[in-house]
């Protein structure tokens, strides 16, 4: 038995010959969205998935850059403060768990922007689930929830060195090696440090500064084919923020069903001192039959100390069941329902219980899938604020309509979602939401690929009207070196989150220039080509200039990198 974080691409493939997945069809993403991997087509659920050559092809290496090219997804100021089909807070309080949950490695990060430390040059996928996940796990993921996956331990020695330079005095300088110690024990350790000089922003926005340093270590043994264990040590850090985090990951097969036990506890300074710990237990199956489960129980805590005279508290305990019925060989029925017990302290002391729960139904045909979900969640209360027992944890109810959908030998790849929220507070006033959101991806010809993903929100909540991404990539032979050009245009409406904070629109363009041969990777980028900065929308902003007004794009950055795996 393996560890479940699987990839359909090695993160050592950048380097290899034109893909043959683009001569025969688009590779087939996974995603962790239920107990087992499975292929992204096949998954019920709105979600983006980059995968470790798509991250280094559209030069995502921040939140904010994989907010650009994921549908809904709004990421600004100094945080990152995140936000997901507009549900989600501007100003994150201490001791309230963030809208949209922020995963490493199956560990939670809550919502924290240490996630860009090392540019995500050792992350082997991201995922991007949109819509309510407060039946999946022990935590409020009311918008929804982004996973970031680490190369993992593997069974044969590869390594990787990354050096790179950029404009405002970017230096970086990065290695991973990975590999079997023994026939049972491997390790995957990476380590990066990195610096950039300040370009400048305004209000609330980053001012692109950075003193970075990473260092990471996962080991794995497998005491028998049917168990694993795995642990793993992480630490950054950004010159005013510190970043500490450790997991101990046990999984043991039992037949045809899984249990498994992590332990985690992370530990950030950055103003304020905030601890985490979490335990969380899941026992699921994986039968050949119609019928399969996935039960769970979870327990966390999280400390914050801020600077002012009060600690927050917050303590929680949750049991979820999830259970999967195969009706037919096309057509399967899920449902899934929670109860999470709360206990918030800081000026006063509130206890919150309630129910989450999870409905749907998914129809499969020829390589296309059609489904319909209908979710609950909750949000945090605030105990510092919070005035009982007026205040009860915000509510979500969302129904979703989706398509997926491969054509053409799998040329052609879609996915579309329709939405519903009706919602009361959620940091966004009370009201109903709609949505729609389409991506596609398609292979034209071994040399050249085209895609793109579009959304839109309608109502109550404060989230851009459009936001829009294409591309092109073109690959080719020059001699004994294989060539690759992206081009890139990425676009978002103007809107305000609250009357004095508004997002400008943001429009640009990417391109970049790889030249591979051999163990070697050389690659020109250009990021915001022709220098635009965002611009006031007088349909969406206030007329007059907010002090708090935010830019979410940077100047014009070019900057060369090499890399060198083996």
């Amino acid at each position: 038995m393996t560890p479940r974080r699987h990839t359909m691409i090695s993160l050592f493939g950048l380097s290899m010959a034109l893909p043959a997945g683009v001569a025969q069809g688009l590779e087939e993403h996974v995603i962790d969205a239920s107990p087992s991997p499975i292929p992204l087509l096949q998954a019920p659920v709105a979600a983006t998935v980059f995968n470790a050559i798509e991250l280094d092809l559209f030069g995502v290496n921040t939140i904010p850059e994989l907010a650009l090219r994921s549908p809904a997804l709004i990421a600004y100021g100094h945080d990152s403060s995140l936000q997901l089909r507009g549900i989600g807070s501007a100003f994150p309080l201490s001791g309230v768990a963030p809208a949209v949950a922020l995963f490493s490695d199956g560990v939670y990060l809550g919502g924290s922007a240490q996630t860009d430390v090392a540019n995500f040059f050792d992350l082997e996928r991201v995922e991007v689930i949109r819509g309510p996940s407060g039946a999946h796990n022990g935590y409020n993921a009311v918008g929804g929830a982004i996973n970031l996956y680490s190369a993992a331990p593997t069974a044969t020695w590869q390594s990787k060195v990354v050096a790179e330079l950029g404009s405002d005095d970017y230096r970086a300088l990065q290695g991973l090696i990975r590999g079997p110690i023994t026939d049972q024990f491997s390790m995957s350790v990476a380590g990066s440090t990195l610096e950039q000089s300040p370009w400048g922003g305004q209000g609330a926005g980053t001012t692109g500064e950075r003193d970075n340093q990473y260092l990471r270590g996962t080991f794995t043994y497998h005491w028998t084919n049917l168990w694993y264990s795995t642990l793993q040590v992480m630490r950054s850090d950004s010159g005013d923020s510190d970043l500490e985090s450790a997991y101990l990951l046990n999984e043991i097969a039992l037949g045809e069903q899984r249990l498994k036990y992590l332990a985690s506890s992370t530990r950030r300074d950055r103003n304020r001192e905030s601890e985490f710990a979490a335990h969380e237990l899941s026992w699921y199956s994986d039968f050949a039959g119609r019928f399969n489960f996935d039960n769970g129980l979870s327990w966390h805590r999280r400390d914050d100390k801020p600077s002012l005279a009060h600690v927050s508290e917050t303590t929680a305990l949750s049991a979820w069941t999830r259970l999967h019925w195969s009706l037919s060989a096309a057509m399967q029925l899920r449902g899934g329902l929670r109860y999470t017990d709360e206990e918030s302290k800081a000026r006063q002391t509130r206890r919150d219980g309630y129910w989450d729960w999870h409905l749907g139904l998914d129809y499969e045909w020829r390589g296309q899938l059609l489904y319909a979900t209908a979710n609950s969640g909750h949000g945090s209360v605030d105990a510092e604020t919070a005035q009982e027992p007026a205040d009860k944890p915000d509510t979500l109810a969302a129904l979703e309509l989706g398509h997926k959908g491969q054509y053409l030998n799998n040329r052609l790849q879609t996915a579309t979602a329709v939405y519903y929220y009706d919602l009361d507070d959620l940091e966004s006033g009370r009201g109903h939401a709609s949505g729609v959101e389409a991506e596609a991806r398609w292979a034209w010809s071994p040399h050249l690929e085209l895609g793109g993903s579009w959304a839109q929100n309608n109502g109550a909540l404060p989230a851009p009207r459009n936001q829009l991404a294409v591309f092109t990539a073109v690959r080719w032979r020059w001699g004994w070196v294989r060539m690759e050009a992206v081009l890139e245009y990425l676009y978002r409406d103007a809107y305000c989150v609250q009357e004095n904070l508004c997002l400008r629109s943001a429009r640009q363009w990417d391109g970049s220039l790889s030249a591979s041969y051999g163990l070697w990777r050389i690659t020109a980028y250009a990021d915001n080509l022709s220098d635009e900065q965002t611009a006031r929308d007088p349909r969406t902003a206030p007329q007059q200039e907010l002090p708090r007004a935010v830019d979410t794009n940077s100047p014009r950055s070019i900057g060369l990198r090499l890399v060198y795996q083996l």
